[in-house]
């Protein structure tokens, strides 16, 4: 089976956009780390600041983990429509 070149460019690209979606989104275990610190060394924090900044990263990793779920869904869409396509030139199901 030989790749259309702009498809191929398309999917590579948005291969790369999944990957970086999914580096994106390991930041959490970060984020968590550094809150788990401060919490520990840092300047004392009341409960309202630590539910406030959770609260926080709750709503970011919500957007991010959405967003890479459309990047990945693109990715699986492009891959389903050339696989469609091969077949129907190859008269195959």
């Amino acid at each position: 089976m030989f790749l259309n070149s702009k498809w191929y460019e398309k999917v590579n690209r948005t291969t790369d956009d999944e990957y970086d979606a999914i580096m994106d989104c390991w930041k959490v275990v970060d984020d968590i780390n550094f809150l788990w610190v401060q919490i520990m060394d840092g300047p004392e924090m009341d409960n309202d600041e630590i539910v406030n900044i959770l609260l926080g990263m709750q709503q970011i990793y919500n957007r991010k983990f959405d967003a890479l779920f459309e990047t990945f869904t693109q990715t699986n869409g492009l891959y389903e429509k050339e696989k469609h396509e091969n077949r129907r030139k190859n008269g195959s199901n």
